[in-house]
């Protein structure tokens, strides 16, 4: 999930909350990567030039990430994750701190 779309569901609700509530219904969420890509290891010691990717940064610092087999999931499993996103956010004031 965006960032942007995060903050319009959620408001201040901290993302490490909204995946802890996500997992307890089933939804394998995560923070996503700690990083993009290109900043990789392996891309590291390989030739390249790599220019500053300030979006790439902060979609990894503030997004939620879903695994790629939930979008691609049966009717089924998308009604599911989608009852759980539901259900997550009408609890949303809960997962505010205090």
């Amino acid at each position: 999930m965006s960032p942007e779309r995060l903050n319009q569901a959620f408001g201040d609700v901290p993302r490490h909350r909204i995946v802890e509530a996500l997992r307890a219904e089933g939804v394998p969420a995560t923070l996503g990567y700690p990083h993009p890509i290109y900043r990789n290891e392996l891309f590291q010691q390989q030739p390249h030039v790599v220019h500053p990717c300030p979006e790439a940064e902060s979609h990894c610092r503030r997004s939620v990430w879903l695994p790629h087999h939930l979008l691609l999931a049966d009717d089924r499993l998308l009604d599911e994750v989608i009852t759980a996103l539901h259900k997550v956010h009408r609890g949303a004031r809960e997962l505010r701190p205090s």
